[in-house]
């Protein structure tokens, strides 16, 4: 059984980090090296084709569903290693309706005078 870890600066480095919004993501996440107290930051995808190990983002094409991506951080500071697991889900791309001609648009209202 491993102790548990007294190193609060460690803690709260791990505790500090905020990805932003990772139940949407659709654009390449910021992913911090170090932490504010020293803590040397190594990240981990699971699944690099979709997020690489730096946080760049390939949204899957129209109609191949999001994709769950586990991001695993290992946190150090001095001889003190601490482990967390980011889940992230990465939003497909948007089918794209090409327009082969420009629409006119006319809209007419009425008054309530109008029969």
């Amino acid at each position: 059984m491993e102790k548990p870890i007294e190193n609060k600066a460690l803690i709260s480095d791990v505790q500090g980090i905020f990805l932003g919004n990772l139940g949407t993501v659709e654009t390449d996440i910021k992913l911090p090296e170090r932490g504010s107290h020293g803590s040397r930051f190594d990240w981990k995808s699971d699944k690099p084709s979709v997020i690489t190990d730096e946080g760049k983002v390939t949204r899957p094409k129209p109609g191949m569903g999001n994709r769950i991506v586990h991001l695993n951080l290992t946190a150090k500071l001095g001889k003190d290693t601490v482990h967390r697991q980011f889940n992230v889900t990465v939003i497909q791309e948007s089918r794209k309706v090409p327009i082969d001609h420009p629409v006119d648009l006319h809209i007419v209202t009425h008054t309530k005078a109008y029969h």
